[in-house]
């Protein structure tokens, strides 16, 4: 792993979130554009498995960290926060990736 010093990865970071942050008065897309934007940023490994689901009338992802069964049935349930107004389950792929992994299951 490359090791960032951190005051370059704090630099990093408010650059990012500066340019996904659109002027105060930009209506709610430019704002949710730019947040998708800076998820982006965030990859998600290769050994990731993403599949699209339906969970009784809500799309879904079911995410799988590499080397991560099917838990004998287990699954984490994640909301991402936004209040119906920003985010997504694509935004939030690496999270739930890094999830995944450390409970183990999808």
């Amino acid at each position: 792993m490359v090791q960032v010093s951190t005051s370059v990865a704090h630099q990093r970071a408010i650059d990012l979130f500066r340019a996904a942050t659109p002027d105060p008065t930009a209506p709610i897309g430019a704002w949710r554009d730019g947040f998708e934007g800076l998820c982006a940023h965030f990859p998600v490994p290769d050994d990731a498995r993403i599949e699209a689901i339906d969970l009784n009338g809500v799309a879904a992802l079911k995410v799988m960290a590499g080397g991560v069964g099917d838990a004998d049935g287990h699954a984490v349930l994640h909301f991402h926060s936004g209040g119906y107004v920003m985010g997504s389950a694509r935004a939030y792929r690496n999270f739930a990736v890094r999830l995944s992994h450390v409970c183990g299951a999808p």
